[in-house]
């Protein structure tokens, strides 16, 4: 069976321009920090680098109305990318639903990639 890391340098407004393409690799998972709840999902770049992304709010609806609330349905499909400046005059990145056919991913739970070899009961060392 072959290890797939889970971590992946986050996404910053200086890896990406407005109206760039990114794919969907990975279901969404939440985290927490300072008592907030943030949502995060993997994205694939044009240059074929893997980024972890911050969902807001507002890209979050956006993907479930398109491809629903579930977000294992999310991955494979492509986003766009709109970068936005905050009141504070921060930049951060929109992602927004794009209407590219979804790709079929492999599939993965808690980084491990499926399908894997068969194992003999035998092989176990315990």
């Amino acid at each position: 069976m072959k290890y797939v890391s889970n971590s992946a340098e986050l996404l910053k407004a200086t890896d990406v321009k407005n109206g760039d393409k990114l794919r969907i690799v990975g279901d969404a998972y939440t985290s927490q920090s300072n008592g907030k709840v943030y949502w995060n999902c993997k994205v694939k770049l044009a240059d074929g680098s893997i980024k972890l992304a911050g969902i807001i709010d507002q890209s979050g609806d956006a993907f479930a109305k398109a491809w629903g609330a579930e977000t294992s349905e999310w991955t494979g499909h492509a986003v766009t990318v709109e970068i936005k400046t905050s009141q504070k005059g921060n930049q951060y990145i929109q992602l927004i639903p794009s209407d590219e056919p979804k790709v079929e991913m492999p599939k993965t739970t808690g980084g491990v990639e499926y399908p894997g070899e068969q194992i003999d009961p035998n092989d176990i060392p315990f």
